[in-house]
């Protein structure tokens, strides 16, 4: 708890700090990014360290689940091979309910593998005109070359385009620290 709190305050006192210390020199610069870049790095660490933690979790609830599994595919055969013996006795006991619940055995629709090509002629051939796709959708890159934004609008030969939105946005700032793998930017 006491951690805690002391957490806070430090916050609370970085806050105050931050709101009276003006950078003014390349020097107050430079350490600004000198603690920037050990508030990154220690960063990195701290996701590298859960991330290494995450495997090693992922890799023993994959062994632990794998055995499981085995238990479950066998209990599940078992169950199966019960039902299709019932089914063969009374051709009408699509399923069974048990306390602890149901065993059911249910037609599904088949797979089908089609390729798209040669399905596509077939029915050009045919002239089978319902069955295509016609996809209709604005070439949005080549016309956002062509027009210009005016007044937050998007202006096309001189007329407005209906259906887009023009929100600008504030110049982003952002510190690139040299030699790190992630270009540093933050």
């Amino acid at each position: 708890m006491s951690t805690a709190l002391n957490y806070l305050e430090e916050i609370e006192n970085f806050e105050e700090e931050l709101q009276s210390f003006q950078v003014k020199t390349k020097d107050e610069a430079m350490w600004c990014m000198r603690k920037l870049k050990k508030l990154f790095d220690e960063k990195q660490e701290n996701e590298e360290a859960v991330k290494i933690e995450i495997e090693r979790l992922n890799q023993w609830l994959e062994v632990e689940n794998g055995k499981l599994e085995r238990g479950i595919e066998f209990f599940t055969a078992l169950l199966e091979d019960y039902h299709r013996r019932e089914l063969e006795k009374d051709p009408k006991k699509k399923t069974i309910k048990l306390p602890l619940g149901t065993l059911q055995l249910r037609a599904q629709q088949p797979e089908f593998e089609r390729d798209e090509e040669k399905l596509l002629a077939w029915l050009k051939k045919k002239k089978l005109k319902d069955f295509i796709e016609k996809i209709e959708k604005p070439k949005w890159s080549e016309l956002k070359k062509a027009a210009q934004i005016v007044d937050n609008n998007v202006v096309y030969n001189g007329e407005i385009v209906d259906g887009i939105t023009v929100t600008p946005k504030e110049p982003k700032f952002t510190v690139k620290l040299n030699g790190d793998e992630n270009n540093g930017t933050i």
